[in-house]
């Protein structure tokens, strides 16, 4: 079997910006959490100051309810720009695929400079431009 190598290196690209969107959406929940903790625990050095408690727990509840929708929005921004970086190349692939299949397109697949599965469509043109080779030769 072929060793494949260690299994914490991000190998491609596209990993690369899987594991950052994976990592980003656990994190920044975990930091905001963590931040409202760190205010509750302490809440009595809030208090010294003279400011009540209710004021005190309806800021952080103002902070929560207001982070809470715009970092989900940001990510969710985010996550769409990301999928569409590899599911539309994709889906477009198949439809330029089908139609070398049936015969009404050729040439080679032509993707956004920016797409993440620029490399593959470059394998998949390459057997393209092979299979046109063959059929020119063949007459």
């Amino acid at each position: 079997m072929k060793n494949r190598g260690s299994l914490l290196v991000v190998k491609t690209k596209l990993q690369g910006h899987l594991l950052w969107l994976v990592f980003l959406s656990m994190a920044v929940p975990t930091l905001i959490l963590g931040g409202v903790v760190l205010v509750h625990v302490n809440y009595p050095s809030a208090s010294l100051d003279g400011t009540p408690p209710e004021e005190t727990r309806a800021r952080m509840l103002l902070y929560i309810i207001v982070l809470a929708p715009v970092l989900t929005a940001a990510f969710l921004c985010w996550a769409f720009y990301l999928t569409n970086r590899m599911v539309g190349p994709v889906d477009r692939m198949i439809k330029e695929l089908d139609a070398r299949i049936s015969g009404t397109a050729s040439g080679p697949i032509v993707l956004r400079p920016k797409d993440l599965l620029l490399p593959l469509s470059e394998r998949i043109n390459q057997v393209i431009a092979e299979m046109e080779k063959l059929k020119k030769a063949r007459g």
